[in-house]
């Protein structure tokens, strides 16, 4: 009975390891310069100040530090040099990557998928069995910027991104999937509903004209990536 008992709490410590492996928190502070690097949790650096900036077109605005942005611009804090092709910076405890290699590590080489440029960074929203992010599209009309602290009630929102933008804005889900070492951007009904099937994640959704919106992705999200 004492072998037993021994068996399943290790077995549930495995399990619960596996849940968590992927939290936020898991991850060190630092700098990763490769993927590999960030899915074995080891950085490259880890004495790295970095300052968020907005984007305009013409000129780079910091980011307060009690502001939360979710698209931005990365700079190293002690030369202000721009942050380019690192895989993903981890500073305060958040996890910010780099869409240069979510356009590289995109499932099925989808290129439609493409998103950003190398010099913008999507913070991660939640973490678990996978990592979720959400990607902004806008037609970068400058205005008064919004924060992610506004939760939108659609799929398009005023919302805040790397480059100042505030017009109606399209918010799309993204999953880095870091057992098969991709990331998923869910653009269609059919292709979110393929991913929770594909991961055997247990869920009640079902594709119908009004259930595709990001709160739903997000509600999902969060009942499944423990």
């Amino acid at each position: 009975m004492k072998l037993c008992a021994v068996i399943f709490v290790i077995i549930n410590a495995c399990a619960l390891h596996t849940l968590a492996q992927y939290s936020i928190e898991s991850f060190p502070d630092g700098e990763y310069l490769t993927y590999e690097a960030f899915k074995n949790k080891k950085p490259n650096a880890t004495n790295v100040k970095v300052m968020r900036f907005y984007h305009d077109g013409f000129s780079f605005e910091p980011i307060p530090e009690t502001v939360e942005s979710n698209q931005v611009v990365l700079k190293y804090a002690n030369n202000l040099k721009k942050i380019k092709n690192t895989f993903a910076i981890v500073t305060n405890g958040q996890i910010y990557i780099n869409t240069y290699w979510i356009n590289k590590l995109v499932k099925n080489k989808d290129f439609s998928a493409k998103v950003g440029s190398n010099g913008e960074y999507i913070k991660v929203i939640k973490g678990g069995k996978f990592l979720y992010l959400e990607l902004h599209y806008t037609s970068f009309k400058k205005g008064d910027r919004l924060t992610t602290n506004e939760k939108d009630e659609d799929e398009t929102s005023k919302k805040n991104d790397a480059f100042g933008a505030t017009d109606l804005i399209k918010t799309e889900g993204v999953i880095l999937d870091i057992i098969n070492d991709e990331f998923d951007i869910f653009k269609t009904c059919s292709g979110f509903y393929n991913f929770i099937s594909q991961h055997k994640l247990t869920s009640n959704f079902n594709c119908n004209d009004n259930s595709f919106t990001i709160n739903n992705v997000r509600k999902i999200i969060s009942e499944i990536i423990h």
